[in-house]
């Protein structure tokens, strides 16, 4: 069951993704928060390092989780705009804006 559900979470990601109008680049608005460092208007594509600690996507944009350093590897979770997880695999994150696609997301 729970692998159903985060299936489906990561098709709805993709869906979203997929209908999202490439443009130019912006920073998400709002904060994003790894553990209790605060990120006001995290840029768009860059990558965060993350340690395993709760996030709070408090932002228009959606969070990728990598599998490894410098946002290379799988994508472990794809979290949506004002999501939460508690604890994830993944050794670094980056945050994409609304109309921030026009390259995609990067691939390993």
């Amino acid at each position: 069951m729970r692998f159903t559900a985060r299936a489906l979470g990561a098709l709805a990601a993709a869906g979203i993704l997929a209908v999202t109008i490439p443009g130019a680049a912006y920073a998400a608005d709002g904060d994003l928060y790894i553990g209790k460092k605060r990120i006001e208007n995290p840029s768009n594509s860059r990558c965060y390092p993350y340690n395993r600690s709760p996030i709070k996507n408090a932002t228009d944009g959606i969070v990728v989780i990598y599998s490894g350093y410098g946002c290379k590897g799988r994508a472990t979770v794809i979290l949506l705009p004002y999501g939460s997880v508690l604890r994830a695999y993944g050794r670094s994150l980056a945050v994409f804006g609304y109309g921030t696609l026009s390259s995609g997301i990067p691939r390993p």
